[in-house]
């Protein structure tokens, strides 16, 4: 069976592919080519130089984008309008107040659509930072707002539905990762159409060298911690076991009490003793446990009222 975190897992990977084709790909590669359709025409192999050309110009774009993003959509995002509209549905068909009030409690963060809408940002201010360093600021701007909005959402808001043991930012260090290959494509890309050599060469190992850290070594840290993990879990788990078994059952218990020995028997004689002053008769019948033959010679006095 499926859990919920396996699931949202899945939605951070493909929306965040689905992001990069639409926003990304379709935005820059549509408006590369509509700039320069004439050139990629006439000459279809330059297809780098085209899109190594027209880069900067798509940078105005994300930049709207992002503005759009940060200062409209991240702050609309406090009135929850849309969950507001469910609550008030759902609590007309409600039965008592508990279970009106438990409608507005249960309501938890979508991790499957919100992550990949920092990725995409943080991918596109990567990419655009040394084509148009103006991007920059608004990249700050836009993480800035969602920063404030979402510590706010998820103090008082949303509650936990989960832990994924640290899962969720093996996908946005790849999503990382990958923005920051796309970054030093794009760069090559755009030296290499300058007609110089030194410049590209230099830029040349990079992607192989993030390739290699991501999948190579941090990827591989990572299992090597979830194998860690999984087998300090079994572990733990083992000796909890290991420990039930060995722990003597309730009958035991009472058995080892009612003969005196053991932690219990130990306790209870502790006990009886504590019971009886110093100078009572029935002392010795306490500790000894002597019978009916012993109680029946107790003599007992009676006390006034007063004393």
């Amino acid at each position: 069976m499926t859990s919920r975190s396996e699931i949202d897992l899945g939605v951070v990977t493909k929306f965040f592919i689905f992001q990069v084709m639409t926003v990304f790909f379709g935005s820059f590669i549509a408006g590369s080519l509509a700039n320069q359709l004439k050139t990629f025409i006439s000459t279809p192999s330059s297809i780098l130089t085209v899109l190594g050309t027209a880069a900067p110009q798509t940078a105005i774009f994300f930049m709207t984008f992002l503005l759009l993003q940060g200062l409209l959509s991240k702050p609309l995002s406090l009135l929850r309008l849309a969950d507001l509209v469910k609550f008030w549905l759902k609590s007309r068909l409600a039965a008592t107040q508990r279970a009106r009030a438990r409608l507005w409690q249960d309501q938890t963060l979508e991790w499957g659509t919100v992550v990949p809408d920092d990725t995409i940002a943080a991918l596109l201010g990567l990419v655009f930072c040394t084509i148009c360093p103006l991007i920059t600021p608004i990249a700050f701007v836009y993480f800035a707002i969602t920063l404030t909005v979402y510590k706010y959402q998820l103090l008082y808001v949303y509650r936990q539905e989960y832990q994924s043991g640290g899962k969720v930012w093996t996908r946005v260090f790849t999503q990382l990762c990958f923005g920051l290959l796309m970054h030093q494509l794009i760069m090559l890309a755009i030296l290499g159409i300058k007609q110089t050599v030194l410049p590209p060469l230099m830029v040349l190992p990079l992607p192989f060298i993030t390739v290699f850290y991501c999948e190579h070594d941090f990827l591989a840290a990572i299992q090597e911690a979830d194998i860690m993990l999984a087998w300090l879990a079994g572990g733990q788990q083992d000796k909890q076991s290991q420990d039930i078994e060995a722990s003597p059952t309730l009958e035991e218990d009472y058995q080892s009490a009612d003969e005196g020995e053991g932690p219990a028997g130990q306790v209870a004689t502790c006990i009886t003793n504590q019971a009886f002053s110093a100078d009572d008769p029935s002392l010795p019948l306490g500790a000894s446990g002597g019978g009916e033959a012993e109680l029946e010679a107790v003599d007992v006095q009676p006390r006034p009222l007063g004393e």
